[in-house]
């Protein structure tokens, strides 16, 4: 099954299994560069381009809203448990992790 995990500062978004046999990928942007991607796979049989996974790189977001937003988009490309689990993991980072950096710049520190 399709994983949700925090890789570095990226949430992941498993849609499909990954294939580890060398296919070939291309990484998406959607909207602002570097936030919100879309990880596109090539089928060698079919030739045609998958989304196999959504990734969001938490730490380039100023708001948490932003990051909803974001999810919101996505969100119909996924079942309602894997959202669920994805909102909840994002939130969890968003909190511990990026929120004390927002904190600390705008203190000048």
């Amino acid at each position: 099954m399709p994983e949700v995990i925090i890789y570095g500062q990226q949430l992941r978004i498993g849609l499909f299994e990954p294939k580890y046999d060398g296919t070939e990928f291309r990484v998406l942007d959607v909207g602002e560069p570097g936030k919100l991607q879309f990880v596109r796979m090539l089928d060698k049989k079919t030739g045609e381009w998958t989304t196999q996974s959504i990734r969001l790189n938490l730490a380039d977001y100023d708001k948490w809203e932003d990051v909803v937003k974001d999810l919101e988009r996505v969100k119909h490309m996924i079942d309602e448990k894997t959202y669920r689990q994805a909102y909840e993991l994002a939130k969890d980072f968003y909190e511990k992790y990026v929120v004390p950096v927002i904190q600390k710049e705008k203190k000048g520190v």
